[in-house]
């Protein structure tokens, strides 16, 4: 690997790039790639070799159009555009799990509600889990009816309620 700070003295000295380039014994081709990979960039004006970017921040485009970090792992258009994406709705993203975190209350909690309609949800609360069941189409569709009539409630706590008035019964 070539040393910068050698280089710099050398055309402080009045040297040009290429005749550094010839007393270190180096092609054109591997002095350039090896300051890209340094991290550094001629500057025209101080006729200097100076740090260009940090470490994180460096991208490096291939012919191929891959790009590259500094560690050299693939980063693919697809991600990089959905890092993008993801960045742009940061703010939306902290929202949603702020309410999500809210709402997700596992605590052991007693609820009861009352709508002027009738509609009640007062089973008792308590963890909550993920099962994956099968449901009768048309059932399935009286739900979401259901709870676009009581927006107020989701559909986790209209299904629970309604397994609750089962059990209770037919205990």
């Amino acid at each position: 690997m070539i040393d910068i700070e050698y280089i710099n003295q050398k055309l402080r000295e009045g040297l040009t790039v290429s005749e550094v380039r010839k007393e270190l014994g180096i092609g054109e081709k591997r002095f350039l790639r090896e300051v890209k990979e340094l991290l550094y960039k001629f500057n025209q004006k101080t006729k200097q070799y100076e740090k260009i970017q940090s470490d994180k921040d460096m991208i490096l485009v291939t012919k191929n159009n891959n790009v590259y970090n500094k560690d050299m792992t693939l980063v693919t258009k697809e991600l990089q555009s959905n890092m993008i994406q993801l960045s742009k709705d940061y703010e939306r993203i902290n929202k949603m799990l702020e309410w999500f975190e809210n709402n997700c209350d596992n605590d052991m909690t007693d609820v009861t509600v009352r709508i002027s309609e009738g509609l009640s949800i007062d089973y008792i609360r308590s963890n909550e889990i993920r099962k994956t069941v099968r449901v009768d189409e048309k059932a399935y569709e009286s739900l979401i009816e259901l709870s676009k009539e009581y927006q107020q409630y989701t559909i986790k706590d209209l299904l629970s309620q309604a397994i609750y008035e089962f059990v209770n019964k037919y205990k």
